[in-house]
């Protein structure tokens, strides 16, 4: 999400606010499905019992080991993230010595917060999440002051794609 907006900016060019805005509601349906399977389970297990209880222990267990498998390689792949963008503003932390001890502090920390207990790791969470979306409301707050209205209309290719005339705007 953070590493790849210019990735995705670079490929759908004007689209791609669009296409975000498409994933993310593709990832609300899907978070969806999770919520109304949830619903009808009292025990846990999450993807692993929902796909045993429709398909069978087999493909319980590989539901299990790839669900496994994302969890363990999804921490290594956010600390990565976090070492690539400090990386980019201090040269200590590019590569060698400093970007290892980065990632092993981020870790070390997040897993000594995970070994204090459930009540610590939530209001962590918490305080994280209040970190990032406080900023980025103040960012859009502000930003609506200076954003031009008269200049924010369809490009003509946009205007022939949703089958808009012209003289529309």
């Amino acid at each position: 999400m953070f590493l790849t907006p210019s990735l995705v900016a670079a490929q759908l060019g004007a689209w791609s606010p669009i296409g975000f805005v498409l994933v993310g509601m593709a990832s609300m349906a899907i978070g969806l499905c999770f919520a109304e399977i949830g619903s009808r389970f009292d025990s846990t297990g999450g993807p692993y019992l929902y796909a045993r209880a429709a398909f069978g222990r087999f493909v319980g267990f590989e539901v299990g080991w790839m669900q496994w498998f994302t969890r363990a390689s999804a921490q290594p792949s956010v600390v990565n993230g976090i070492a690539l963008s400090l990386g980019s503003y201090s040269a200590l932390l590019a590569g060698g010595t400093g970007r290892a001890m980065l990632i092993t502090l981020v870790t070390g920390v997040l897993a000594w917060i995970n070994f204090r207990g459930i009540r610590q790791s939530s209001f962590v969470v918490n305080v994280l999440t209040v970190g990032k979306l406080v900023p980025l409301a103040i960012f859009i707050v502000i930003g609506l002051f200076f954003v031009d209205w008269p200049k924010l209309v369809p490009s003509g290719a946009i205007r022939r794609a949703v089958g808009l005339p012209a003289h529309c705007f």
